[in-house]
């Protein structure tokens, strides 16, 4: 198996895919894009969140103090800060965070898991963990699941070689501090 940062050779980029990655790229194209739809039509049918609001909360919980910068917040949650911002105010109307100044730079604001964000997380997570199940690990053979693991592992790996894989995000996948703001 070759290194995450030897996997990218830019001289590939414009030659076809082989059978065998294409056999591959178009159920991982499904996958990408129907599993966050599906995962977020679960959560909002039994548990009243979106996906987004769910990995907002998500990442607020793993950060340290239950607080994040909103710039870092909206990297890894995949959203834009306009779109993380009509976010925040939907969870802090429910009482789930705060916005608060950051005491050390006045440029950036941060936001704070509540008792109650802490509750609703707590309520959706076994909604997200039924629905991971039912949709992908209960269509694997228990025998795949270790390969699956260290497969998607392999990818991850190579997103984060190559930048791909936002800072503040990686205190969930277990490495690296949490995210700066970036003013403006």
């Amino acid at each position: 198996m070759t290194s995450p940062k030897a996997a990218y050779d830019s001289s590939a980029a414009g030659r076809p895919l082989s059978r065998e990655e294409k056999s591959v790229s178009v159920p991982l194209l499904g996958v990408v894009m129907l599993l966050p739809r599906a995962l977020d039509a679960r959560l909002q049918r039994e548990a009243g969140h979106s996906l987004h609001e769910y990995q907002v909360l998500l990442w607020l919980s793993v950060s340290e103090g239950g607080r994040q910068h909103m710039t870092a917040l909206a990297e890894a949650a995949h959203v834009t800060p306009s779109h993380l911002s009509r976010l925040a105010a939907r969870l802090e109307r429910r009482g789930a965070l705060k916005r608060l100044p950051d005491p050390d730079d006045a440029r950036c604001v941060l936001a704070e898991l509540t008792d109650i964000g802490r509750q609703l997380l707590a309520e959706a997570a076994p909604v997200y963990r039924a629905a991971l199940r039912q949709l992908v690990f209960e269509q694997l053979p228990e025998s795949d699941m270790e390969d699956f693991g260290r497969l998607a592992e392999s990818v991850l790996a190579a997103l984060r070689a190559n930048g791909s894989v936002p800072t503040a995000m990686e205190p969930a996948l277990g490495s690296g501090p949490s995210g700066a703001c970036a003013p403006g």
